[in-house]
């Protein structure tokens, strides 16, 4: 029989004529042997050579070979090299003994070649796929490491150009000849700064990954509403430049209990998408309640999406081909998704007849928290009014990450 990719056995036995017969045995098939005829010397010897596999014997004098095993556990690279017992003892305590101090096989003497030579070639394997394992792990966690500082360090010298943009539209602000309409882009070239530099700091407070993470709730008393107008507000400009309308439906008389702003980023995410993978036409926002739940839309006139993939779409990084409707959705939809869940509801896509999508999600309608302190709900400033934001004014707490 010979060893596929042969390793090194080191064999433990105080008897001599037994370590002759297993080495030679192992020799023949094409594996490197070291001999050591005490327990003590084979810790010697594991310590200071690489050893895929260690044939011990049980019954020594000084040391004994379960022992040893526990000994052998205990040092650098033993607890991954695995050990198979030869030994006489046949019995169920030796059996049981050999399991505890973390054995793992038991063969019984005298030896059988065929025997030895296949649990050999099993257990080497085994340790050679480990140890394979082990280096792409280690080389996986090398490659996000760097990634990760990467990312932070790009991330954290964005601060500066978004503290420049805020500055300058807060000067330009300030101007007093300004015409209404360019004062009206300079406070929302100001809130999409105060957004984007609050993503930041998050980006910044976190680890990142590709991994859709759970953020934590800060639920406010939201007006539906006010909240949809302000979406609308944060993206009039993108749709004007790609030929779209954005409209609003608010039926909602209760107020949601929600996170403000991680319902207003699943908002501007869906509305981006609508606009993005759409032909010009309109994006149409609704709200609506029930009396357990408040329903959310936002409904375009493309192409729409298949049934086959409605479930598809809201998996991280999935592209959608075939043209005209091609998307790369990223984490977007998965984020959206995860933050409907969040807020104890659920989120789905159904056609917009005659033609186009609905990109539906709802959270359940829930009591005003009485208790005092944290968690209470109160009127969310960020969500109200017209929805406008006044340069320099202080900026909403940002919401935990979504992605």
């Amino acid at each position: 029989m010979t060893a596929t990719g042969a390793g090194t056995v080191l064999i433990v036995d105080d008897d001599l004529d037994h370590c002759r017969v297993a080495e030679r045995y192992l020799a023949a098939a094409g594996y490197r042997v070291l001999l050591a005829s005490s327990g003590l010397e084979a810790l010697d010897v594991f310590a200071a050579q690489e050893v895929d596999l260690v044939l011990l014997d049980v019954l020594m004098t000084s040391l004994d070979g379960f022992e040893t095993c526990a000994r052998l556990r205990a040092l650098p690279r033993g607890a991954d090299t695995p050990v198979l017992f030869l030994t006489a003892l046949n019995d169920s305590d030796s059996h049981q003994r050999a399991l505890e101090v973390g054995a793992d096989d038991y063969l019984t003497k005298p030896i059988q070649s065929v025997e030895l030579l296949l649990r050999v070639r099993s257990l080497v394997r085994i340790k050679r796929l480990i140890t394979e394992v082990c280096c792409h792990r280690d080389a996986l966690l090398r490659a996000q490491e760097r990634r990760q500082s990467l990312t932070r360090m790009i991330v954290h010298d964005l601060k500066g150009p978004l503290q420049a943009i805020l500055g300058y539209a807060e000067l330009l602000s300030a101007q007093p000849d300004l015409s209404p309409k360019t004062d009206k882009y300079s406070r929302q070239i100001f809130r999409a700064g105060e957004r984007m530099h609050a993503l930041v700091l998050d980006v910044l407070n976190t680890d990142p990954s590709d991994e859709v993470r759970a953020p934590s709730l800060k639920k406010t008393l939201v007006e539906v509403g006010a909240l949809l107008e302000d979406v609308v507000e944060a993206s009039v400009l993108l749709a004007e430049a790609s030929g779209h309308t954005l409209s609003v439906d608010a039926q909602c008389t209760t107020p949601a209990i929600a996170d403000a702003g991680l319902l207003r980023r699943v908002l501007e995410n869906l509305v981006r998408n609508a606009i993005q993978h759409t032909p010009p036409g309109g994006v149409h926002l609704v709200a609506a309640q029930t009396p357990s739940h408040h329903t959310f839309e936002v409904r375009d006139t493309g192409p729409g999406i298949p049934p086959s993939a409605r479930e598809q779409i809201f998996e991280p990084r999935v592209r959608l081909s075939g043209a005209p409707s091609e998307r790369n959705q990223g984490l977007g939809l998965a984020c959206c998704r995860l933050a409907s869940q969040l807020h104890g509801g659920r989120m789905w896509v159904e056609d917009n007849h005659p033609t186009g999508s609905r990109f539906c999600f709802s959270i359940p309608i829930q009591e005003p928290d009485s208790t005092p302190g944290e968690g209470t709900c109160r009127p969310d400033a960020s969500a109200g009014g017209s929805g406008t934001a006044s340069p320099g004014s202080a900026s909403p707490s940002a919401p935990a990450p979504l992605a």
